[in-house]
């Protein structure tokens, strides 16, 4: 759809929907810098077919903007993806090739990046972690809540635990990201 593929992972039946629906971005985003006005637009919807009556099921799709549907095959292949978490509490996928990490904690957790590598967030927040070398080097944090003004991540590095106490945006900046450069012990 407009040169985005959406690449289901795992077991499922797509489907696409299109039609006209109204309503305001302020109400979906609750921003109070957002119009209230009501807007009507064709809406494209897509979702995954979970049957009438999944419990504690799950399901993870892919997202690949500005590509044409005759080179998403070769894309995947040269931009692996692997799930790490797709629980109610944490969603996380990574890339091997380029060692990013993305994951949602919607409650405090913990998240294993690899064998020995193992991250923990005091609460909901969304993640960008890189790795270069098996080690954290950089993390992008940031609260989609725009609720907290501080987010706590630990993990072991080098035999250290690391502690890292963030500072978040506020006002009108709440719910950037904030980049920290990781200790090297």
């Amino acid at each position: 759809h407009n040169r985005v593929a959406y690449v289901p992972l795992g077991e499922g039946s797509m489907h696409l929907r299109m039609r006209e629906e109204s309503g305001s971005w302020w109400r979906i985003s609750n921003q109070a810098s957002t119009s209230r006005e009501e807007v009507r637009e064709a809406l494209f919807c897509l979702y995954l077919d979970h049957g009438s009556k999944l419990r504690e099921g799950s399901y993870a799709y892919r997202v690949v903007p500005a590509i044409e549907a005759e080179g998403v095959e070769a894309y995947l292949e040269e931009h692996p993806l692997r799930i790490l978490s797709n629980t109610p509490e944490i969603q996380a996928v990574m890339n091997p090739v380029s060692g990013m990490v993305q994951a949602v904690f919607y409650q405090h957790g913990s998240l294993q990046l690899s064998e020995n590598l193992r991250i923990t967030c005091n609460s909901e927040a969304m993640l960008l972690v890189l790795l270069e070398e098996g080690r954290i080097s950089e993390i992008w944090a940031s609260d989609p809540s725009r609720k907290l003004a501080k987010l706590h991540l630990e993990w072991q590095q080098g035999g250290e635990l690391i502690r890292e106490e963030i500072t978040l945006p506020e006002g009108v900046h709440a719910g950037s990201s904030v980049k920290i450069k990781a200790s090297a012990p």
